[in-house]
């Protein structure tokens, strides 16, 4: 629960970044980027001193969230199970249902579950219990979500009929579905469906339920905007949970070495010139990383065209990292006063993880402000290129850039 607590207060974190965003950098003369010293030698500490903030996840259990009038739709021991209580005739039933199934689609059936539990007002709504009598009549032919979806994506036909209507309406969907109609109008009447769906009003209320749609992620109930781009979040940040580390990065940064960190992308390589003279800590962890394939299959997560582009968080949602943080490493020489220059996004002291940005021209306002680590020393142009993204808040197409491969080149 812990880590779920932090994804969710996370989500409300105002960024150093973004809150320097705002200021327009100074306008400075064009300079390249100073060759970065060879680093000295210094005593090699065994470990990064961090602080772990990701807890390890347990293997999904079905029995802890799974009973026997359940209906699941995805792998049992899906890395994130979606529980949706819903009421058929209820829109915002039918909107986060959608949702959830666009959920499923992106991220795939083995890595998200959708569970469905009903709950039908029958105080509120005439057809909820019919409906629900319909959705278990069509599960007796194995149909249960080819119903539950008609019923859902056709809401706007049926919701205001007559409950004889309705029956009809109900009738002609399960003949169009392929089911066995005379099977499915026995079902529908059977006394034996109509016990389960005034029983699962009952069992509703007897948990405290007052209201649908309600939503459950990975047993924590979800009380933010039931809209896709938001689900998409937090369901990214649950599944980067299994990547993530849960102790600090041993020292792998050796005496005189340069280490040069590539990106292989969609639009060709990459490259950052690290510099372990100035914050070791940060570039052992970027090294780290890179060997372990934290950024591989990485998109960018924000483009700001002039101003940086922002990598690090595989979940692509720019609130995800590592599993630790470690204390800011700042002096007066870190200074942002050219495009290439690559920083570490903080959120305040002893923020630093694996989220970094590059800038695409000056920006004063960092400076001694955001770690500096290295420079880009290839395929600045590309980056200068790329589109803002997310153009409006809300991505609805791909990012303009995605990582294959990282790796880091070693030599003396």
């Amino acid at each position: 629960m812990a880590q779920r607590t932090f994804w969710l207060s996370l989500l409300g974190l105002s960024w150093l970044l973004a809150a320097c965003a705002s200021q327009p950098p100074t306008a400075m003369p064009a300079a390249s980027p100073t060759p970065s010293p060879r680093p000295s030698p210094s005593p090699t500490p065994p470990r990064m001193t961090c602080r772990l903030v990701a807890q390890p996840r347990p293997t999904p259990d079905p029995s802890t969230y799974l009973l026997p009038q359940d209906h699941l739709r995805g792998a049992p021991d899906a890395s994130v199970v979606l529980l949706m209580y819903g009421d058929f005739q209820c829109p915002g039933c039918a909107a986060l249902a959608q949702s959830l199934q666009r959920l499923q689609a992106t991220f795939g059936p083995q890595a998200v579950a959708v569970v469905y539990r009903h709950f039908p007002l029958a105080e509120d709504n005439d057809k909820a219990l019919l409906a629900v009598q319909a959705a278990e009549a069509a599960a007796r032919q194995a149909a249960f979500w080819p119903f539950h979806d008609a019923l859902y994506a056709r809401q706007a036909e049926w919701r205001d009929l007559t409950p004889d209507a309705f029956r009809a309406w109900l009738l002609d969907t399960a003949a169009a579905l392929g089911l066995d109609p005379q099977a499915f109008a026995a079902d529908l009447d059977d006394p034996a469906l109509a016990a389960q769906a005034q029983a699962a009003w009952q069992a509703g209320l007897k948990a405290g339920l007052r209201a649908v749609p309600a939503l459950f992620v990975n047993g924590q109930p979800y009380t933010g905007p039931p809209t896709y781009d938001a689900l998409r979040t937090v369901v990214a940040l649950e599944l980067l949970a299994a990547r993530q580390f849960h102790r600090c990065p041993p020292w792998v940064l050796r005496p005189n070495r340069v280490y040069r960190l590539t990106f292989e992308t969609n639009r060709g390589p990459v490259a950052l010139l690290l510099d372990p003279s100035l914050a070791p800590q940060a570039v052992n962890s970027l090294v780290f990383l890179a060997r372990e394939g934290w950024f591989d299959a990485m998109p960018v997560y924000r483009v700001e065209p002039g101003r940086a582009v922002y990598w690090g968080d595989p979940s692509g949602t720019g609130y995800g990292h590592a599993g630790y943080f470690f204390d800011l490493e700042l002096s007066p020489a870190m200074r942002y006063d050219a495009a290439g220059w690559v920083g570490l996004v903080n959120e305040g002291p002893g923020t630093n993880s694996s989220r970094f940005f590059i800038t695409l021209a000056p920006w004063p306002a960092l400076n001694g402000r955001a770690t500096r680590v290295g420079r880009v020393v290839q395929g600045l142009a590309v980056l200068q290129s790329l589109p803002a993204w997310p153009a409006d808040g809300s991505p609805t197409a791909g990012p303009p850039l995605q990582v294959l491969h990282a790796r880091v080149d070693e030599s003396e």
